[in-house]
């Protein structure tokens, strides 16, 4: 099957569902703009907080987090600003799964250059060119470990790629249902079905919505750590002289081992800092298995505020985003 030659009716409630991707699109656009600190914003949004009924306590920090997401942030930094090349699905895959070596054979490679350009070069709204380039690189990808996380990665990449998105944004992968049976998607004029394409809309918007609520929550406690960090002279001077922000607040745990092996500081200048941060109330202290290790509690408090927002809890629970007001 030529997956580029797929085709799309843009029905009414299409292009409904399109106008109301594109009101939540601009507000995570605008919300991602106005956050600086882009690590930050790749971590939240891809742990598994969002979709934790359970309380939630300090020991399981470290479990939300997703186990790759070091590798899926420099996948997504290393390609960002590159241009499409199918060689740069061959990178990302590298990355993603480490020692795992990926390489698309020639006619494949081939078909598959075709496929993605003639897409990008199409008409097509940039939303759904985003969908028909998931289709295809799902196709491409279907017997990898992890293809999910890959997915997720040149779904934000792509929307870049045409012009809409300014920094690199993270979503959990299980956001996205599986688009791979196209058989069943397409009817005998070769043209997906309305509902399909919809469906995949209405995941854009959950992923969107999901995204702003989110980084305002984070956005606000980022402020409160700001200043906590300034009312600190010995905080406020290291922050000042020392660009550590994002590696320190970028992490659900640290402990003195990580700084000493990422700043080059000395031990006792190490303990004097986690010291001063849990004094500020920024990291909490917690012993684990005979190793000290420092929680951000700003992540910590961020998960709980998540807990307690009504339109996350309900967006999560029914995937219904019908009754929300922009």
């Amino acid at each position: 099957m030529d997956l580029s030659n797929l085709n799309i009716e843009y029905t009414i409630d299409t292009l409904k569902a399109l106008n109301k991707s594109w009101q939540f699109f601009s507000n995570l656009r605008a919300t991602c703009y106005n956050f600086s600190n882009s690590d930050l914003i790749l971590n939240i949004l891809s742990t598994n907080m969002i979709n934790i009924d359970k309380n939630i306590g300090i020991a399981e920090i470290d479990k939300i987090y997703d186990n790759d997401l070091e590798n899926n942030i420099f996948a997504i930094k290393t390609i960002w600003d590159s241009p499409f090349s199918i060689e740069l699905i061959e990178k990302c895959v590298q990355i993603v799964l480490e020692d795992y070596t990926f390489i698309i054979n020639s006619n494949d490679k081939k078909q598959l250059d075709n496929d993605c350009f003639s897409i990008l070069k199409s008409d097509h709204d940039p939303v759904i060119k985003t969908f028909l380039l998931h289709i295809i690189l799902e196709n491409a990808l279907k017997h990898i470990e992890k293809k999910n996380k890959i997915l997720r990665i040149f779904n934000i990449y792509f929307l870049h790629y045409q012009g809409f998105l300014e920094h690199p944004v993270l979503y959990h992968p299980s956001h996205f249902s599986s688009f791979l049976n196209v058989n069943e998607y397409i009817d005998n004029t070769n043209t997906l079905k309305e509902n399909i394409v919809i469906k995949f809309i209405h995941q854009f918007q959950t992923v969107c919505l999901l995204g702003i609520e989110v980084l305002n929550i984070y956005h606000n406690n980022i402020n409160d750590t700001y200043k906590k960090i300034k009312e600190s002279a010995y905080l406020e001077k290291i922050f000042r002289t020392e660009d550590i922000f994002s590696k320190i607040f970028s992490k659900s745990v640290i402990d003195s081992k990580y700084l000493m092996s990422t700043f080059d500081w000395k031990r006792d200048k190490s303990i004097r800092f986690l010291s001063s941060l849990c004094h500020c109330n920024l990291f909490i202290k917690f012993k684990s298995d005979k190793k000290t290790v420092f929680i951000n509690n700003i992540v910590f408090l961020t998960f709980f505020d998540i807990k307690n927002n009504r339109h996350i809890q309900d967006i999560t629970k029914t995937r219904d985003i019908k009754s929300y007001n922009m």
